[in-house]
């Protein structure tokens, strides 16, 4: 960008604080400058990571369970359990009715199973 003159030819030189503030601007520019530029090259590092986490997750997600899943696998486990802890307690029931081992020890022999007594 060519210099503009802040005053009229005839008015002689630039004020000299005036040339150094100038002076130290530019140079705070120029640091600015690169800055932004450094900035820039990050910014499109980081947007090209981030589309390629998009594109790993868009692969990934679809076979993973959501939280709704899991609380409705959850639930119909739950109310499985239920089920077999009832079953459970009903074969207990029956089992307790049926004669254990020191009942049939006690009884009397008798024939298993259409075995005849012989005779004579």
């Amino acid at each position: 960008m060519p210099d503009t003159p802040l005053a009229a030819d005839d008015s002689g030189p630039y004020d000299p604080v005036m040339e150094m503030r100038v002076s130290r601007l530019e140079e705070v520019m120029r640091d600015v400058k690169s800055s932004i530029a450094r900035l820039d090259a990050t910014t499109a590092r980081i947007e090209m990571t981030t589309v390629e986490i998009k594109a790993v997750l868009a692969a990934t997600l679809p076979h993973l369970a959501t939280k709704a899943e899991l609380a409705s696998g959850l639930g119909d486990q739950t109310s499985q359990m239920g089920q077999l802890t009832s079953r459970i307690a009903d074969l207990t029931v029956a089992l307790a009715e049926k004669p254990g081992k020191t009942y049939m020890l006690k009884s009397p022999a008798r024939p298993i199973c259409g075995a005849s007594s012989r005779s004579g």
